[in-house]
């Protein structure tokens, strides 16, 4: 005994897809991106000890700077503050 299971989804069409006006990740008004070296030294001004600077390196190569940023709260002073 099979059940048929029905479709409750539209399909895709290029109207659906492309909203103009829409999202996006660039824009014109974006920052241009940092280079690696940018950062560390950024990450230095934000008073962040760096002991390694070359694994530190390895890591913004191998994992973005956000998502590595936020481990570094938990070792603020005050993360409240920023």
């Amino acid at each position: 005994m099979s059940a048929k299971l029905a479709s409750n989804s539209s399909p895709l069409s290029l109207l659906t897809v492309l909203k103009p006006g829409g999202s996006s990740c660039f824009s014109a008004d974006s920052k241009p991106p940092k280079s690696v070296d940018d950062m560390i030294q950024l990450m230095k001004t934000r008073e962040l000890v760096v002991t390694d600077e070359n694994n530190l390196k390895s890591m913004l190569y191998n994992c973005n700077y956000y998502r590595l940023s936020g481990y570094f709260r938990v070792f603020q002073i005050d993360p409240s503050s920023g």
